[in-house]
C-alpha cells in the first residue's frame, strides 16, 4: 500500500481469498493464478517442515520456482534465527 505498488499479503489479514491455498497446500497455484512475481519471508519458513506446512510451502515446485534473490534483513535479532528474505517466484516453471 505504502509504495503504490501491487501487493498481496499472504498471511490472510489482507487478502482472505489466500488462506485457503496455503491450507490445501496449494500457495503455488495461487502465486500462478494471481501472476505474484517476488514474496518476501523468513528464510525458515522456507526450510522447516513444520513452518513449510503453516506457510503453504510444501509443494515441490517451491525448491524448483521459488528462489532466494537477497536478505532484506540483517539485524541480528532475526526471527527464529531466519532472515527475512525476498524470493523471485519463477513463473515458467510453476
Amino acid at each position: 500500500y505504502f509504495s503504490g505498488r501491487p501487493h498481496i499479503n499472504l498471511d490472510g489479514l489482507t487478502n482472505d481469498d489466500v488462506a485457503p491455498y496455503i491450507k490445501s497446500n496449494g500457495l503455488v497455484d495461487y502465486l500462478k493464478l494471481r501472476r505474484v512475481r517476488y514474496i518476501v519471508d523468513y528464510a525458515e519458513m522456507l526450510k522447516s517442515p513444520g513452518l513449510r506446512r503453516r506457510g503453504g510451502y510444501v509443494d515441490e515446485r517451491v525448491n524448483r520456482c521459488i528462489i532466494p534473490v537477497r536478505v532484506l534483513d540483517t539485524h541480528p535479532l532475526k526471527w527464529q534465527g531466519s532472515s527475512f528474505t525476498l524470493y523471485e517466484v519463477q513463473s515458467n516453471c510453476l
